[in-house]
């Protein structure tokens, strides 16, 4: 997907040395990284253009650039950026970003607000593909298997049928869902998609990628 290109889409402060190198060669291009929203690349891109990323220190410049350009998940942006958890790199970036947005001239500022500033689309075939190899990995280990199997016998023998919903009334009754975001396992965002998929009275789309994540984040929780 590509954006309106630009004739110059950093000035010579952000082209000096080498801040935001995964982020540069997508606004060069004027292409949107994968994953990441429309509105959410375009607020990037003037608040680089603009310098008013101004006052972000080294972490939180490789935080914005590693996440938004690099690929990278809140969990390794939290690790490669010493900001600790994924909850904390999350944090980081929104804030660094909400603040830059303020500092925009007027017209700039009233276009691109902070609600435009979201996390990257988990459902990318990019971030799919990682999470599956890394799934398959896990998967391979008996260990692993035994405990899914165990975490749903035991759910099960509290009245539960469907494995899936079975996995997500445990985890709900047992108040799993906040430690597992805490330690970065699962996102708010990927938690307010699995609650609309349980909500729902009628069948809809199985969301089989997020369905295993959470079964994933179950065992790495434990």
């Amino acid at each position: 997907m590509n954006v309106e290109k630009v004739d110059s889409p950093f000035d010579p402060a952000v082209t000096e040395g080498e801040m935001f190198p995964n982020l540069k060669p997508w606004i060069a291009r004027s292409e949107i990284p994968p994953g990441v929203h429309p509105e959410t690349f375009e607020c990037i891109r003037v608040v680089l253009s603009t310098g008013a990323y101004s006052g972000w220190d080294e972490r939180t410049r490789i935080a914005v650039d590693s996440y938004y350009g690099g690929g990278k998940s809140l969990t390794e942006v939290g690790q490669e950026a010493k900001l600790g958890s994924a909850t904390t790199a999350r944090k980081t970036i929104f804030r660094a970003l909400s603040e830059a947005c303020l500092k925009l001239p007027p017209d700039l500022r009233e276009k691109h607000r902070t609600e435009a500033i979201k996390t990257k689309n988990p459902h990318s075939s990019e971030v799919i593909a990682k999470i599956r190899k890394a799934q398959i990995k896990r998967m391979q280990d008996p260990t692993i298997r035994e405990t899914i199997r165990q975490s749903i016998k035991l759910a099960q023998s509290e009245g539960g049928t469907d494995s899936d919903r079975v996995i997500w009334e445990y985890i709900n009754n047992n108040g799993l869902l906040a430690k597992m975001e805490q330690k970065g396992l699962i996102t708010q965002e990927e938690i307010t998609k699995l609650r609309e998929y349980f909500g729902k009275t009628k069948r809809s789309p199985k969301p089989s990628v997020l369905l295993t994540k959470l079964s994933m984040a179950l065992v790495n929780l434990s």
